[in-house]
């Protein structure tokens, strides 16, 4: 879910660009200029491309007329637009912004480049820097000029703090992110533009049932409500639409309504040609509903969402090939032996989609095999010591009824268990460490299938990805490293 709200986090910096020109124009009169930014905010909002060329014209009239706030305000939006194209010239783009501002004394557009900075770190998966930029940011809240209007600031500050919840949520903080996200609520409320206020408390309240997702989905459930109250008049299908939904078949799988999930994934399908999500949450779509058809014996439908699933992922392994298509492309087709290199470059494709095929099946035999191992190993020590029989008992009951205090008894009984993973990877979200819980308590493959209400094949492939995520080697049986813990 992260790549999601790290999406739907940059919406305010983007926002808080728009909506400064409106603020600081209501009491004067609207200038040429003015009024042809504003059309450009309007256009960036529907077609970004097409906003985004006009930028450097007006950018030049802005300079020619001396009208600093304009010329702030442009580049801060050519910051975005990079931002959310292409991070090389959104660095350079916001290094400009921040030259400018120095220049100017403007300490409100300082901080705002902070904050790009911070988005853009985020983006490009660097959370620690991302807080470096927030806490640069943060020390000139108290520094802005006194001209600044009293809502440009309130819209920096939520804007610097969505940006800290999108950094802490990379770093599976989950409730140093909900703190910086309730903060940004805070300030939202403060906003007096009802139409800003309403388009960010819907924005927030969906990264807020994202990141509750990862702590309590009940709370979870009530923040996307929330953020749905608000998309009542949105008309056009949008990446906050998206994501509600996203989230809430999540909820509603994780509650075991499978009608609901069923019925929210399905939405989320829905908008997938309107907004281009990533392919890992179309990934998780395809996989969500095809595991939820299986549990309920839908099996054509189950295997329709399979085969998208495996579509999707092959999709995503070419896609990784992307720059080597490139250079096929720029290089060896503009030479003079035309149909030779495009030889070449069709058996390099060749060869790669075999070599894709070849690791997909590697990789299911290695599946395979070390499944047989398991099985051997826990036939042979599926025992524990007598004094420990009690305690083991009582935990799988907890596991197999699926009890949300299973996880708390877990602790209490292995209080060394949660931080010796965190030694290995602190990145280990919370689910994976309860399945790892579950391998602690030598629990089947098939046990652990019909505790998460999933299939053994899915089973399979988090161990796979647990013995990966811990750097466990591929000849190190998996029960026997966790009984070593």
């Amino acid at each position: 879910m992260n790549r999601r709200i790290k999406l739907i986090i940059y919406i305010y910096t983007f926002f808080s660009a728009l909506l400064v020109l409106a603020q600081n124009t209501d009491h004067k009169k609207i200038t040429i200029l003015e009024e042809r930014i504003s059309e450009n905010r309007e256009l960036l909002m529907t077609n970004p491309d097409k906003a985004f060329s006009d930028i450097d014209n007006l950018l030049k009239q802005a300079i020619k007329e001396q009208n600093k706030e304009a010329e702030l305000i442009l580049l801060s939006r050519k910051c975005w637009y990079y931002t959310n194209n292409d991070l090389k010239n959104a660095i350079d783009a916001t290094k400009k912004l921040q030259a400018k501002a120095e220049e100017y004394k403007n300490t409100h557009y300082l901080a705002t480049a902070h904050v790009h900075f911070s988005n853009i770190y985020l983006i490009s998966g660097l959370p620690v820097k991302a807080l470096d930029e927030f806490e640069q940011a943060s020390e000139l809240f108290n520094k802005t000029n006194y001209k600044a209007d009293p809502q440009d600031v309130i819209t920096l500050r939520l804007n610097a703090y969505s940006a800290a919840g999108g950094a802490y949520i990379d770093l599976n903080k989950s409730h140093e992110a909900a703190k910086m996200l309730l903060k940004a609520n805070a300030e939202i409320k403060k906003l007096k533009d009802s139409e800003a206020r309403n388009f960010n408390l819907r924005v927030n309240y969906t990264n807020l049932g994202e990141v509750y997702s990862k702590i309590d989905i009940d709370s979870a459930e009530y923040f996307i409500n929330h953020s749905l109250l608000l998309s009542d008049k949105i008309k056009t299908p949008d990446i906050v639409q998206f994501n509600n939904y996203l989230v809430l078949g999540y909820v509603y799988k994780e509650k075991k309504d499978y009608i609901k999930a069923i019925h929210y994934y399905k939405k989320a399908e829905s908008k997938i040609s309107y907004i281009n999500p990533t392919l890992e949450n179309i990934n998780a779509i395809y996989s969500s509903l095809s595991e939820i058809y299986k549990t309920t014996d839908s099996l054509e439908q189950a295997n329709n969402y399979l085969e998208k699933l495996q579509n999707s992922l092959l999709k995503q392994e070419q896609n990784k090939n992307k720059s080597l298509h490139k250079i096929i492309n720029d290089k060896l087709l503009e030479e003079k032996n035309y149909t030779t290199y495009v030889g070449i470059g069709s058996g390099i494709l060749l060869l790669i989609s075999l070599g894709i095929m070849f690791r997909l099946y590697i990789r299911n035999k290695l599946l395979e095999k070390q499944e047989k191992a398991d099985e051997a190993y826990l036939q042979i020590n599926q025992s524990v010591k007598p004094q420990d029989m009690d305690v083991y008992k009582r935990l799988a009951e907890l596991a197999r009824n699926d009890d949300k205090a299973f996880i708390i008894a877990f602790h209490d009984q292995f209080p060394g268990f949660y931080e010796k993973l965190l030694e290995i990877n602190p990145k280990l979200v919370e689910s994976e460490i309860k399945f790892c819980a579950f391998l602690k308590l030598k629990l089947s493959t098939k046990e652990i299938a019909q505790i998460q209400s999933i299939e053994p094949a899915t089973v399979k492939n988090k161990k796979n990805r647990i013995r990966k995520r811990l750097n466990i080697p591929v000849d190190v049986e998996l029960y026997y490293f966790f009984n070593q813990f």
